[in-house]
């Protein structure tokens, strides 16, 4: 199992560019650069599930706008993380100009053997701040760990995910086991 490095000095989000583009995933938490594999076909096929799911349901009801991956939200100069999928809210009925500075309705991360520590500990702390919900979806686990700002545990799912950002509007409800069940090429890979 590949673990993410740690980088240790203090980085802004201007030293990001000067990183080669190696497929790599480049984060700064406070100031620490930590750099993990590229994520594998596992782990793509389930931001891609999760993407279609979610953003289906945002935009059927004028929610707001998901963002995947390539969109990274920024807080300050040292402070850049890159969900696997997140949505912001609609900015007067319209896309935000800056979606990175939005404070997300919704954070998505999936957990990959290179990130497992990092999503539960140092990210879910961000989120927690930064975000209205945090779900942390491990595939491998089956599980679905749910997060509010302030709450000292998660909720924990494994049958279904519910996520109602608007009581105006009827919940998006995710089966679990259709979710996990989606046919893998290959169970074998490591995430």
């Amino acid at each position: 199992m590949v673990m993410p490095a740690a980088i240790h000095r203090t980085w802004t989000i201007h030293d990001l560019d000067e990183l080669p583009q190696d497929g790599s995933r480049y984060e700064l938490i406070d100031g620490v650069l930590f750099v993990s594999p590229p994520p594998s076909w596992r782990h793509e096929y389930g931001v891609s599930d999760l993407f279609l799911l979610v953003t289906t349901y945002v935009r059927q009801h004028g929610l707001g706008e998901s963002l995947p991956p390539t969109t990274g939200l920024q807080r300050g100069p040292r402070t850049y993380v890159l969900p696997d999928l997140f949505v912001v809210p609609l900015v007067n009925g319209v896309r935000p100009r800056d979606p990175h500075l939005a404070h997300p309705r919704l954070v998505i991360e999936i957990v990959s053997p290179s990130s497992r520590f990092r999503d539960h500990g140092l990210k879910r702390d961000f989120y927690q701040r930064n975000a209205d919900l945090y779900w942390i979806v491990d595939i491998r686990r089956r599980v679905v760990h749910v997060w509010r700002p302030e709450a000292a545990g998660p909720e924990v799912c494994t049958e279904q995910l519910t996520w109602q950002p608007s009581p105006l509007h009827p919940p998006l409800v995710i089966d679990l086991a259709a979710l996990f069940d989606a046919p893998p090429a290959d169970t074998s890979a490591e995430d």
